[in-house]
């Protein structure tokens, strides 16, 4: 089934990572700022701290709304001189892969993605992600500690790509990048605004990954499929990519 592709998304699709996420959205300058202190042995400002993390919370917001990412550092460079922290390049890309790092002492894998991800690639399903993510190497050592990076044709992240996940440009940027085409691909995730909304947008079936409490969206045509479990869910995939060929 070479002929057909499904594309990912990451947090809380395949890989859990509560402190991942609360730094990704809200807390990187206020992680870096505590890095940055502890690694001189003073205490670092709560105040500075959450001055920082609201002028990055705008920036964030921002972003969402006209779609042009940034990296972490990136971001780090924007924000940091707002609050009067005046950094250098070495220590926010250090300070950066050290929190970032720190994070994976909590991932864990979404119940039954693995085997889904071995299901489909048995099948010849072309895969790839695509995910919202300011630091792009939190991925790939999420994916090398459950031994599935090599599952994967392609991972489209926002801040390696340029686009946040409310542009279908990631999706095609992903899909150019797979030698795939919207109408041949399929993109799963638990987001119904970022991965059912956009991934429609952007030519592609979709399916929701429910979790507990999520509601669609209001006036919203919804997914092509809704799963509320992972565990056994490659033949219900399989069979809608049947529609594909």
């Amino acid at each position: 089934m070479r002929d057909v592709t499904v594309t990912l998304d990451f947090h809380n699709t395949i890989i859990n990572s509560d402190a991942w996420f609360q730094i990704e959205v809200f807390d990187l300058p206020g992680a870096w700022l505590r890095w940055h202190a502890a690694a001189r042995n003073t205490e670092a400002d709560p105040e500075l701290i959450v001055e920082a993390n609201a002028a990055y919370r705008r920036l964030r917001q921002a972003i969402h709304e006209h779609g042009h990412e940034l990296t972490a550092e990136a971001c780090l460079e924007i924000v940091l001189p707002q609050v009067g922290v005046s950094a250098s390049d070495v220590d926010i890309i250090e300070g950066t892969e050290a929190i970032m790092f720190e994070t994976m002492a909590g991932i864990s894998p979404v119940d039954g993605v693995i085997d889904l991800i071995r299901d489909l690639e048995a099948a010849d399903v072309r895969l790839g992600i695509v995910s919202s993510a300011v630091y792009h190497d939190f991925l790939l050592w999420s994916l090398d500690r459950y031994g599935i990076t090599d599952a994967f044709d392609g991972i489209a992240t926002s801040a390696s790509v340029g686009w946040y996940k409310s542009r279908p440009e990631i999706y095609w940027n992903a899909l150019d990048e797979l030698g795939a085409t919207p109408d041949r691909a399929l993109h799963l995730g638990d987001s119904a605004r970022f991965d059912v909304a956009t991934g429609r947008r952007a030519g592609m079936q979709t399916v929701w990954y429910q979790r507990p409490g999520a509601k669609p969206l209001d006036d919203d045509p919804g997914p092509d499929l809704t799963l509320q479990s992972l565990v056994g869910s490659a033949p219900l995939i399989l069979d809608r990519l049947s529609d594909l060929r």
